[in-house]
């Protein structure tokens, strides 16, 4: 993912290990760190990571250090092939425009689901309450819908604030 994630347009990565103990991540977070990457250690402190750590900078220098006004938050198995390299932009876009909405997260496709996948209904009946309240806006297809980490964006220096998020 964070190959991926370079790939990605106004983006800069810092990754948060939350205690990996497979011994492939964490050669590979460390090797990230050695090649200068910005990589922060630590026990597991769950999707709060951020907060719990304090590493949420206010906003004024969080744009000084990052140039913007934004960050994301997300788990490390998330697969981004077929993102737009300019998702972040449309994600902004978005948050800028819905001032009351904490955050925006990627959803999460259901239509793809393979037919062998033994967890395939139970994934459609829970994902599928999340792409019932359509947003108004024309150019982009987005949901009012609760998100926890996976691939939130949320304004430089906001408090955790909670699941609710557009999708």
């Amino acid at each position: 993912m964070f190959d991926q994630v370079l790939e990605l347009t106004d983006g800069h990565p810092v990754l948060l290990d939350n205690d990996s103990t497979y011994p492939k991540t964490a050669d590979l977070l460390e090797v990230m760190q050695l090649e200068g990457h910005d990589v922060h250690f630590g026990g597991n402190d769950g999707n709060n990571v951020a907060w719990n750590r304090n590493l949420i900078l206010p906003e004024d220098e969080h744009v000084r250090k990052y140039g913007s006004r934004h960050f994301v938050v997300t788990d490390g198995d998330i697969d981004l092939h077929g993102i737009p390299v300019d998702v972040l932009l449309e994600m902004a876009q978005v948050l800028d425009e819905f001032q009351d909405i904490p955050k925006v997260s990627l959803a999460l496709r259901i239509d793809d689901l393979p037919q062998w996948n033994t967890d395939r209904d139970r994934i459609i009946d829970h994902e599928s309450k999340f792409w019932k309240h359509r947003t108004n806006w024309a150019w982009c297809e987005s949901y009012f819908a609760a998100s926890d980490t996976h691939f939130s964006m949320y304004r430089a220096g906001s408090a955790w604030t909670g699941y609710e998020s557009i999708r």
